[in-house]
């Protein structure tokens, strides 16, 4: 009898250890086929909706004014495609979006940055369900003004910035996933002496 309840314990054990290997990897990770969740991995096409705000600083220098604010509120877009290595992601993406952000020079309006893009790409690393990475660009910006002169001006200028910036992308559901990222923005060309700062919050789809 006592033989008869060792063997019983013994296929006992050697089953409960093989259920938990159906589940588990032999590292004892949750196997990639155990729940949606792990579908979405940060590889390929990427698409994205946002919106978020900006604001914006020239110095003038001249002593007659003290420099030129803007701020208002940004909707943006994003198509991306990563490559994931391990636990590395990199890849090129493109931005777009239009606001409402308004110029002003010693509290008058003087005009608005319209639009931009952004061409750039991002390099990170994954922990678990979430991607944190640097992103950079060259931005291109649209403004005009109310002031005819002015609105001239700014439709012959050169109106670019270089960008970086830190994000993080967390996976809310299969093939979706919530970004929330920082940018830097530093004025070249004719907007050279311009700084400012965006903060965007994105819904991305992976397919």
């Amino acid at each position: 009898m006592r033989k008869i309840g060792l063997i019983a314990a013994a296929v006992a054990f050697i089953s409960g250890g093989a259920s938990a290997a159906d589940i588990l990897g032999r590292d004892g990770s949750a196997k990639d086929d155990f729940g949606p969740i792990n579908k979405v991995d940060f590889n390929g096409i990427y698409i994205g909706v946002g919106g978020g705000g900006q604001f914006a600083n020239i110095e003038v220098g001249n002593g007659f004014f003290d420099g030129i604010g803007a701020d208002g509120l940004v909707g943006e877009a994003v198509l991306g495609y990563d490559i994931r290595r391990g636990s590395f992601v990199f890849g090129p993406r493109i931005l777009g979006g239009f606001t409402n952000v308004n110029t002003e020079i010693n509290g008058s309006d003087l005009g608005n940055i319209d639009a931009y893009v952004n061409f750039g790409g991002r390099v990170g690393v994954v922990f678990n369900r979430t991607l944190v990475y640097v992103h950079g660009g060259y931005e291109m910006m649209w403004l005009s003004s109310d002031i005819p002169a002015l609105d001239s001006a700014l439709n012959d200028a050169d109106i670019n910035a270089a960008t970086a910036g830190l994000g993080v992308e967390t996976i809310l559901a299969n093939n979706i996933s919530l970004a929330i990222e920082g940018t830097y923005l530093h004025g070249l060309d004719d907007a050279e002496g311009a700084e400012g700062g965006r903060g965007v919050a994105r819904l991305n789809f992976r397919f």
